[in-house]
């Protein structure tokens, strides 16, 4: 039986092991196949031989992006975790928290508990229950596993990188070393006892009484969950692989592999992604790197491109995060682009809007109100139409402090892959000139990357994109 790479796992204190119980707090990696979190709980609760007790925790206040539509995701994917869970011996257990952690809430669940094992948690709202943990439970082993990205995000570099450049020969050296097969889970037989104490969760109740803004639901044409996500990624690998590289910026084209909310919620891991896409194709993973374009229609085409996004953009967007903790506002743009943008605060601009006018799409540029309600409507904004989308928020927001905020709270409500990595890079990219370099200096965006409309022509007919989202 194969072992978690230790190299995916970090001691977060240095206590010993004493109790019964082994607990895996489930956070961002909401699935049971290919969990690595899940697999070293397993591991750590079977050489202890201890109970094995999986737990999620739903903050229950309206926290920024608390919406329906989020948890119209979650739910369904945790239904799917507890019956695969409960086929192995294994419960589930939610907890209900409000915004402090209530130690007298959670001790039936943590008696006797050994050892915690967390996925990684990069965001600061997760890192705050980690230390809220660490406080209240100062005498339990705690662990963290990144079963999230192919390369640990530790591992990958020890400190921010700045543009992906500088990233890419790291994880092109490094990738081999992380794409072991995953193992399943057993039956865990200790788990008598718990299993009569935990029944199953009463979902109903939960979807009734969770506390979110009510406005934004529904996911659209996308069904949540672990067997969904493989379903998506099987379609993608047969069905639109072969032309990814021409057709992920159609705007017209449902040519991107749509993965992202999945991804993003931990239905799936990219490490799994990579596994079957080297098996569905029979390449050596090293031999489609693409280092003279970078994998867009550089020598390996669409596979090249494939990887360079569900790779080196993926972990790059994550080292942001985990190393820098503004990464959602406009101090965590890089310096050279904040004295740009400072520099040119006190420019004139033609069209100014309120963040309530940019969220009910009321703005004097139809293609941008398109993709504000497709957003909205869907809860996918079209890849390239986000870049066009953001760029714009900055060209008519007061200050480019305004854009980012607005940029983060409208994504973190609306999109279904919101609250991730690589929705606050997005932002900071388009907006504040991270992982990019200086451009021709113009009005209000100083020498950030600016971005036109006959940018977006060339991806498609504009006025079908609007008609489909503005009818």
């Amino acid at each position: 039986m194969n072992k978690v790479n230790q190299l995916r796992v970090r001691k977060i204190n240095d206590i010993s092991y004493q109790g019964s119980r082994v607990i895996y707090h489930m956070c961002r990696d909401i699935r049971t196949h290919d969990n690595d979190a899940l697999l070293f709980a397993e591991d750590l609760a079977k050489e202890k031989d201890a109970e094995l007790v999986v737990v999620y925790t739903i903050w229950n206040y309206l926290w920024k992006g608390a919406t329906r539509r989020f948890y119209d995701w979650v739910i369904p994917s945790l239904v799917e975790v507890e019956s695969e869970l409960r086929k192995h011996n294994i419960p589930l257990v939610i907890l209900f928290e409000e915004k402090i952690f209530s130690k007298k809430r959670a001790e039936t669940i943590f008696a006797d508990v050994g050892a915690v094992v967390i996925d990684e948690l990069p965001l600061s709202f997760m890192r705050k229950w980690k230390e809220l943990f660490l406080k209240q439970y100062s005498t339990v082993p705690l662990y963290e596993v990144d079963a999230h990205n192919c390369i640990p995000v530790w591992e990958l570099s020890q400190k921010q990188e700045f543009a992906a450049h500088t990233i890419r020969n790291k994880v092109h050296k490094k990738i081999n070393n992380f794409l072991d097969l995953y193992r399943k889970i057993t039956l865990h037989t200790k788990n008598e006892k718990v299993m009569k104490e935990y029944a199953p969760i009463d979902w109903d109740y939960i979807a009734k009484n969770i506390v979110c803004d009510e406005r934004v639901f529904g996911t659209g044409v996308f069904v949540p969950g672990q067997t969904a996500a493989k379903k998506m990624l099987s379609g993608f690998l047969h069905n639109k692989l072969d032309t990814y590289d021409t057709s992920r910026n159609e705007i017209n084209s449902d040519g991107q592999s749509n993965l992202s909310a999945y991804i993003s919620h931990g239905n799936i891991s990219r490490r799994r992604i990579l596994l079957e896409l080297i098996k569905s194709t029979g390449i050596h993973i090293e031999d489609s790197f693409d280092t003279v374009k970078n994998g867009s229609n550089g020598k390996e085409g669409s596979l090249a491109a494939f990887i360079e996004e569900t790779l080196v953009r993926a972990e790059i967007c994550e080292n942001f995060c985990f190393y820098n903790e503004l990464y959602d506002s406009y101090n965590g743009f890089p310096a050279w682009a904040k004295l740009t943008l400072t520099k040119a605060k006190t420019d004139k601009r033609d069209y100014i809007y309120t963040r309530k006018e940019f969220e009910e799409a009321k703005t004097h540029d139809e293609l941008w109100n398109a993709a504000q309600m497709q957003m909205v409507t869907s809860g996918k904004m079209h890849g390239y139409m986000r870049m066009y989308w953001a760029k714009k928020i900055l060209e008519w927001s007061v200050t480019p402090e305004d854009a980012m905020d607005t940029a983060v709270y409208l994504n973190d409500t609306y999109e279904l892959d919101g609250r991730d990595p690589g929705g606050y890079a997005g932002c900071a990219w388009s907006i504040g000139g991270l992982h990019d370099r200086a451009w021709f200096p113009r009005p209000i965006f100083g020498t950030i990357r600016y971005m036109a409309t006959s940018g977006v022509a060339r991806r498609g007919k504009i006025q079908v994109y609007i008609n489909r989202w503005l009818s």
